[in-house]
């Protein structure tokens, strides 16, 4: 059982250290970006954060920067973190001449091991199972990559976009497309086995449990969404729950229940048996982001920019948090604090108390680009921009550019 929170192969939320905050929990600490917060993962004791417009950073679970990659790209693929290295990838902003990659990184020091170019962004996010890593591209591909040397070892090719982020169970992969359909492939050599078509874009990633996937599909801007559970081995239809609005999220599946939000602005409990609702919780955004489910204890976040905790029997609101910007990454839960990120910039651990450490004066902001540095203890450099800090311990910190090289060192005194 892994320490620390991370969605797993099959896309179901595990921990050994879960724990809920209590109600109405307060910020703990939060870090100021110059981008939006795309995505959050958490392993060990470091937050690995995906800036949509700039690179990755590393942050300790105490607050403080460990490295940041530069990658001036768009990082909307969630970060999966296998024996020490961090798998991720991005997407070539229309208006820079960077490229699209998968990365492979070192979880100490972010040092690139290998990239993989592809012809077009990456916004799925790797499954990394058995020494092979599984992504989706916007070049319509799916790719099977050896995870330790980033040689292609095999392609899949849909009729449209990849955003859906592969599946891998019992050696088949379960993927969706922009195509409207959702495919099984077989893990070793990317052979079809079996397509469903849904209709609409697959943008949800799927969710294998117990012999069945569940995943979501909807047209891309306005009109009605749905939730499939299919039959693992044949991808025969067992049910389909109808939605008000395009089902992007990907489900969260426990003790029977699927958990899942949509664009009509829902969170919804679908039994996982019959597909009848068992209760919907609105919001006033469309909900993006994937629910997480911990200790009877449903977090999710929405347009609305809120992110809620909701009891998971009832749907009843526990507590909410609000921000300044949508809520589109998944929370992370992990020792008594939820992590997210948001669209104003920020990353937020909410939890029982104020870290007692950031209640002295701290660095009020960057000298270069003017962060808000108030949330940090002592820092080496600005984790926005990288600008070097005087630090009393005379630590080295390294921020690497996206081909993996030292591109800054800086000494305090």
């Amino acid at each position: 059982m892994r320490d620390v929170p991370m969605y797993n192969p099959t896309h179901r939320f595990e921990s050994g250290r879960e724990s809920n905050p209590t109600d109405n929990p307060s910020v703990r600490w939060q870090q100021e970006f110059q981008d939006s917060v795309s995505e959050v993962a958490v392993w060990d004791d470091t937050v690995y954060v995906c800036l949509d417009g700039s690179g990755i950073v590393a942050i300790n679970r105490d607050g403080t920067p460990r490295w940041r990659l530069e990658t001036n790209t768009q990082m909307r693929s969630s970060p999966a973190v296998v024996d020490d290295t961090v798998y991720t990838g991005c997407e070539e902003p229309y208006f820079k001449d960077t490229g699209d990659y998968v990365y492979a990184l070192a979880t100490a020091t972010g040092t690139e091991q290998w990239d993989f170019n592809t012809d077009a962004g990456v916004q799925s996010s790797p499954a990394v199972v058995d020494g092979t890593v599984y992504i989706g591209s916007n070049d319509n591909h799916v790719y099977a990559l050896d995870a330790t040397t980033g040689t292609l070892q095999w392609t899949f090719q849909t009729d449209s976009e990849v955003w859906s982020s592969p599946a891998v169970v019992d050696g088949t992969v379960y993927v969706g497309s922009n195509d409207g359909y959702i495919y099984a492939l077989d893990a070793a050599t990317g052979t079809r086995e079996w397509a469903f078509e849904a209709g609409d874009r697959v943008n949800s990633s799927p969710t294998v449990m117990d012999g069945t996937v569940y995943v979501g599909s909807g047209p891309p801007i306005d009109g009605d969404g749905h939730l499939y559970a299919l039959d693992a081995t044949a991808g025969t239809k067992y049910w389909k729950f109808d939605t008000g609005g395009a089902v992007r999220s990907s489900p969260a599946v426990i003790d029977g229940t699927v958990y899942v939000g949509s664009n009509d602005g829902y969170v919804y409990a679908i039994d996982s048996e019959s597909g009848t609702q068992r209760w919907a919780f609105m919001t006033d955004g469309e909900v993006l982001s994937s629910p997480v489910v911990v200790d009877g204890t449903v977090y999710a976040g929405s347009h609305d920019n809120h992110v809620y905790a909701l009891d998971a029997a009832s749907g009843s609101q526990r507590w909410s948090f609000e921000t300044d910007g949508w809520v589109v990454s998944s929370p992370v839960v992990v020792d008594g604090t939820v992590y997210v990120g948001s669209n104003d910039n920020h990353l937020y651990a909410l939890g029982n108390g104020v870290d007692t450490q950031y209640q002295s004066e701290q660095l009020a902001g960057c000298p270069a680009c003017g962060s808000d540095l108030s949330a940090l203890d002592d820092p080496t450099f600005c984790p926005d921009c990288g600008t070097g800090l005087d630090s009393e311990d005379g630590s080295t910190t390294e921020v690497y550019d996206q081909q993996g090289t030292n591109t800054r060192v800086y000494e305090g005194d």
